[in-house]
């Protein structure tokens, strides 16, 4: 949503949670028709993603069906403005882009609605993976990363700080909940990830996961993430861990966060541990996974010389998988 003066400098806004009766916004964006919040963000959006999961309700698993992609669509397309898309349409490769998150909790008010839906946790410790995981602690965070496509990165002489090889973003369809995921679409899409960035399972060395730090989600997380990577994958030669422990859910911009983390171990060719996990999660057997949860600070070796690779996963209320 673009905000300023005809002429002048345009501000992009995006909103993933508040109450506009309690938080004061510019009036211009209030007044946008179809303008309004909820508990989990901007109605519209939060709406059709609840709208595709009842339409999956019946058992339509894919995105592409008919009565799922429109809701899903839309959803997903209220992240951008249209100006955004505008400019995507005219320029399908932009040679520069700006990604990232904000996250500020501005009202007690967020705080009371979870803690009323009983997603925190008690302790005030998102203990991702580990044992006595039992909700998540709210994080506030901004980050961004500057995006070029490869070819015109080395042209240019710039310092490159990984390759972004593929992604892929779809809604799961039906589940247990509003805010349980999907553990068989979200295997589906990360083996098309995979698929997509020409990187077998086994090549992967690091996962950093959603992790939120719940009994539900955590299970789930690791179930689809060992269906994506088979059988054949060594058991536990891939290291896992969460940001999440560290700077806790930070929502809008957990995904940069868990993106920075990843970008940062490569850098220092190190694993950062998983904090708050020193005994993992008894529900989880991770010695029958092909994953270890990484809870102390290690070396990250590459494989015969190949690239270290990572995979950032990430789910989000209301039936998305990215």
């Amino acid at each position: 949503m673009g905000l300023g003066q005809p002429g002048g400098p345009a501000v992009e806004v995006e909103a993933a949670s508040g109450d506009p009766s309690r938080v004061p916004l510019p009036r211009p964006l209030l007044d946008r028709p179809g303008f309004d919040m909820s508990f989990s963000g901007l109605k519209t959006a939060v709406l059709r993603a609840r709208d595709a999961a009842v339409a999956a309700h019946g058992g339509l698993r894919r995105a592409d069906r008919a009565d799922i992609c429109a809701a899903f669509q839309r959803a997903v397309a209220d992240v951008l403005s249209e100006k955004t898309r505008r400019a995507l349409a005219a320029h399908p490769v932009p040679t520069l882009a700006v990604a990232g998150g904000v996250n500020l909790y501005l009202h007690p008010s967020k705080y009371q609605s979870l803690c009323r839906k009983r997603m925190l946790a008690r302790h005030g410790r998102c203990r991702s993976f580990g044992a006595g995981d039992d909700g998540f602690v709210p994080g506030e965070g901004v980050g961004a990363v500057l995006l070029k496509p490869l070819s015109r990165a080395i042209a240019d002489g710039d310092p490159i700080h990984a390759v972004v090889a593929a992604s892929a973003c779809e809604h799961s369809g039906r589940s247990n909940g509003y805010s349980a995921p999907n553990p068989v679409a979200q295997a589906r899409l990360i083996a098309q990830a995979l698929q997509r960035a020409g990187a077998a399972p086994a090549s992967i060395g690091y996962v950093e996961g959603h992790g939120t730090g719940t009994q539900l989600g955590d299970n789930l997380e690791v179930l689809s993430l060992s269906q994506a990577f088979g059988e054949t994958v060594a058991r536990q030669s891939c290291a896992l861990g969460s940001v999440k422990g560290n700077a806790g859910h930070a929502e809008s911009a957990a995904g940069i966060g868990g993106v920075a983390k990843v970008v940062l171990q490569l850098r220092h060719r190190q694993l950062a541990p998983s904090l708050h996990a020193a005994q993992p999660n008894p529900d989880i057997d991770f010695a029958a996974t092909p994953f270890r949860l990484q809870r102390e600070l290690a070396p990250w070796p590459a494989a015969d010389g190949a690239p270290r690779r990572a995979l950032v996963n990430s789910f989000g209320a209301g039936g998305v998988n990215e």
